[in-house]
């Protein structure tokens, strides 16, 4: 009965509008279209000739499995149909397999992807949306980036086409375009370390990226004019260069140093390395090496990652010339990371800033957690507004003990602040302990909250010694008063004779 009412629904609908009825079949049929054109496409990508028929039945076949499966979306299911409909087309079961698997990449996790973070934007205000917006931008050429890192390792392991390369021959000898092959496939490893980096908005990713993409566009055509995917590279740049203003996080600046400098003293240790070892080793190679071609070979080995002539003859002479290799991609990975560092905290707080810190504290500290802040191991940030945030830099993260202190007023701007040092130094800022007067300042700025315990409070406007439950406390009291003790409650700030006093109760 209710399919029966359902049916009579849509027939109602489409006899009062039978437009709506075309442009919605216009627009089923467009999407199916264009998923097929994505199918075809993939399979040229793949150097895969497949035809019309079996192109449809295997898309056709998945289309079914993705209505009828009980997984959601048919995930697992689809993937698995389509790859073995294909192989019983003729198509061999490692394209196959990777074809289908782009193809639900391209058409389902990628459109989800984008779906999710579009749902969680229009969840927020609009300040937080604009936010969100350039956070979506910055993630989305972080994920681009480590595509392109992948398509360049795919590329670099895949034989390039006879006719293109053919086209080549009379430009670039075999070694070059060995040496190509292999240059794009260590930018296509820098790009996916890269990626992580532009994922936090790192200014010298950025810049990294740029530079890898020119470089790995430049590879491909030389290793086999495969301008589809040196189109993709330039075309990647083009919304980087854009972008520059949303990648500001600074690296830190010793780290920088000591990558380069790992760089500089590898290179020169490698230069001397391998000219000894070439001058010296000549006759465990084919080729006699003078002074001067033993260091030209080395630099070719070391920065350019392939060897014009070299032809070893023992194994000995193979594992030297691999030793070369192996230092300049440790040294190379190795300075990269250096100089994407998130920026370290290496000296304490001046004596300036412990000793404006200390003024804020006494002049508006409240909390339990106000004295903590004038430890030796914190770290100062300082509003303009006059309030301060005491906090501790470890790994990327910089942990803020308490709420800001300062004037209540410019708590929220104090956040903010914060927050926009740490996105320049590459730290993900945490507040610990704070109080629930200022939730909302948290929320608006998109930190998210989490209730580890509570400090025990007492209502002091309510409180009383009265009543047989107060009994014990009643009878301390009594006797503290008998003994001569009594109770006061001291505003801030504290007298100096009253602190020291204290200090030394503390103490003992």
């Amino acid at each position: 009965m209710r399919n029966t009412a359902d049916l009579e629904q849509a027939g109602s609908a489409v006899r009062a509008h039978p437009s709506r009825l075309l442009a919605t079949l216009a627009i089923a049929l467009g999407a199916h279209g264009l998923d097929l054109l994505s199918l075809w496409v993939l399979f040229l990508a793949f150097r895969q000739e497949i035809g019309v028929g079996a192109l449809v039945a295997g898309y056709a076949i998945g289309v079914l499995f993705w209505i009828v499966s009980i997984t959601p979306q048919g995930i697992g299911v689809v993937e698995g149909v389509m790859a073995l409909v294909f192989v019983s087309l003729g198509v061999p079961a490692p394209q196959a397999t990777v074809i289908a698997l782009a193809f639900r990449a391209l058409t389902f996790w990628l459109p989800l992807g984008i779906g999710a973070l579009t749902l969680r934007r229009l969840a927020h205000g609009p300040a937080q949306s604009a936010v969100l917006s350039d956070e979506w931008k910055v993630h989305a050429l972080a994920l681009l980036v480590a595509l392109m890192g992948g398509i360049n390792v795919i590329s670099a392991v895949t034989p390039s086409l006879p006719s293109r390369v053919e086209s080549l021959r009379r430009l670039f000898p075999l070694v070059v375009r060995h040496g190509s092959h292999l240059a794009a496939a260590l930018a296509g490893f820098a790009l996916l370390l890269i990626a992580d980096r532009l994922w936090r908005r790192k200014r010298l990713a950025w810049g990294l990226a740029i530079a890898t993409l020119l470089a790995s566009a430049v590879a491909h055509m030389i290793k086999g004019l495969d301008y589809e995917e040196a189109a993709l590279a330039l075309i990647l740049v083009i919304p980087l260069l854009a972008s520059r203003s949303l990648f500001h996080a600074r690296s830190d600046p010793p780290s920088v140093w000591r990558g380069l400098a790992t760089l500089l003293a590898a290179f020169g240790f490698t230069l001397v390395y391998g000219t000894a070892g070439f001058y010296l080793l000549d006759h465990h190679f084919q080729v006699t090496y003078a002074l001067g071609p033993a260091v030209r070979q080395t630099v070719i080995l070391f920065t350019q990652f392939y060897d014009p002539g070299l032809e070893p003859t023992t194994r000995f002479s193979r594992y030297f010339a691999d030793s070369i290799y192996l230092v300049a991609l440790v040294t190379t990975g190795y300075s990269l990371l250096m100089l994407l560092s998130p920026v370290l905290v290496r000296r304490p707080a001046s004596a300036d800033a412990r000793r404006r810190a200390s003024a804020i504290v006494e002049a508006h500290g409240r909390s339990s957690l106000a004295r903590m802040t004038l430890f030796d191991d914190k770290a100062y940030y300082f509003s303009p507004g006059g309030s301060m945030v005491a906090y501790v830099a470890k790994g990327r993260a910089a942990l803020a003990l308490g709420d800001p202190i300062g004037p209540p007023d410019n708590v929220e701007a104090t956040v903010q602040g914060f927050q926009r040092m740490c996105s320049g130094n590459d730290w993900v800022p945490v507040f610990y302990q704070v109080l629930p007067d200022h939730l909302d300042v948290y929320q608006r700025a998109g930190f998210a909250r989490l209730c580890v315990g509570q400090e025990a409070a007492i209502d002091l406007a309510s409180f009383s010694l009265e009543g047989r439950e107060r009994k014990d406390f009643r009878s301390a009291v009594n006797r503290l008063g008998r003994l001569g003790y009594r109770a006061e409650v001291q505003a801030p700030p504290i007298p100096t004779a009253l602190l020291s006093e204290l200090r030394q109760v503390s103490d003992e």
